[in-house]
């Protein structure tokens, strides 16, 4: 075999095996993506937690920090504003998959608030003019499931 061939071969040997493990990545992302939205049980006796997928036009927003911001409600109950203290604040930084996991948030109503950047923005569901309000439930985690942007303020 000629050097040009080999090293063609090496090449395409090369190119499987990376296709090879990006289909595992993806597999593990597709088994976040896949369960259900909503509450499900954590055992936590003191606490509840939230995890969701933030996305950019289907590709993962890397790096981005989530935070749970207070909620201040009118005398009906219905939200007025959010606020977040960073310094205090439950959060997490989003991984290579865009998935996120806050623990240990204290019994309450929260906004979800998103920064990539000196600012913190309250989060809306794709597509929808709905802030993201959630209630943390002692014992339960929410899963938002994945939230795929066409836009979002990044620096």
């Amino acid at each position: 075999m000629d050097k040009k061939k080999f090293l063609n071969y090496i090449i395409m040997v090369i190119f499987l095996l990376l296709t090879s493990c990006n289909n595992n990545e993806s597999s593990e992302t597709e088994k976040l993506i896949k369960k259900d939205i909503g509450y499900s049980n954590i055992g936590e006796e003191n606490s509840g937690a939230i995890s969701g997928i933030i996305l950019l036009n289907n590709s993962p927003v890397v790096g981005a920090s989530i935070y749970m911001g207070d909620v201040l409600n009118d005398e009906n109950g219905k939200p007025l504003a959010t606020s977040v203290d960073r310094s205090n604040a439950p959060f997490a930084v989003t991984d290579d998959f865009g998935f996120f996991s806050i623990n240990n948030i204290p019994e309450g109503q929260y906004g979800v608030m998103f920064s990539n950047s000196p600012e913190v923005y309250l989060l809306l569901y794709p597509n929808e003019e709905k802030a993201i309000i959630v209630d943390i439930i002692v014992g339960k985690e929410f899963y938002l499931g994945e939230l795929n942007y066409s836009d979002l303020p990044l620096n």
